[in-house]
């Protein structure tokens, strides 16, 4: 999916800088709502120490969903 929107895309510098962007926000998110949102209610689950844990939970989620 984002290697065809890189490829098909005029402006390939900005699509990437603007993945990237999403990858670090959402990463950012995951890590919040996972420590504030799951950690306290659910009680087999760690907090997220840093953003390398969080960004491999991110792409563990993404393959698992199939995207």
């Amino acid at each position: 999916m984002f290697v065809e929107a890189l490829t098909q895309s005029k402006k390939p510098v900005e699509t990437l800088i603007m993945f990237l962007l999403v990858l670090l926000v959402s990463t950012f998110l995951l890590k919040f709502f996972w420590n504030r949102g799951l950690v306290p209610f659910v009680s087999v689950l760690r907090p997220i120490k840093n953003l390398q844990e969080a960004l491999m939970l991110s792409f563990g989620l993404l393959i698992v969903r199939g995207c």
